[in-house]
């Protein structure tokens, strides 16, 4: 089986300081391999990862960082679920992120650079 290192992109909804991404969260990820084999779940790690990197991708943003700020994972992510991605630049030039399912919240954080 292939694994994959990045969930698949189901839509995007890009304005001029945010952005909001439908991710669907395969079981391939190679992130869910050996993160508790009878229980997978999405490492926070790669939720942060992810988040720096699409903002970089449609916000401009650099790939190098100061520090995260008020990361908070409130729920597990498994796999074979679709997430949504919200990013928004603040005024005062942080990387303000979110991950829902349907409605509710999973995790969310500031990126500080």
């Amino acid at each position: 089986m292939k694994t994959m290192d990045e969930p698949v992109t189901c839509s995007v909804e890009q304005e001029e300081n945010s952005v909001t991404l439908s991710l669907f969260i395969p079981d391939e990820l190679h992130w869910f391999r050996g993160h508790f084999p009878e229980y997978p779940v999405l490492p926070g790690v790669v939720q942060t990862h992810w988040a720096i990197g699409y903002g970089n991708q449609y916000l401009g943003l650099p790939v190098r960082i100061k520090k995260l700020e008020a990361v908070k994972f409130k729920n597990v992510i498994r796999p074979e679920v679709t997430l949504t991605l919200r990013l928004s630049l603040s005024p005062n030039g942080k990387l303000v992120f979110s991950y829902h399912q349907n409605t509710q919240e999973m995790s969310s954080g500031r990126v500080v650079y």
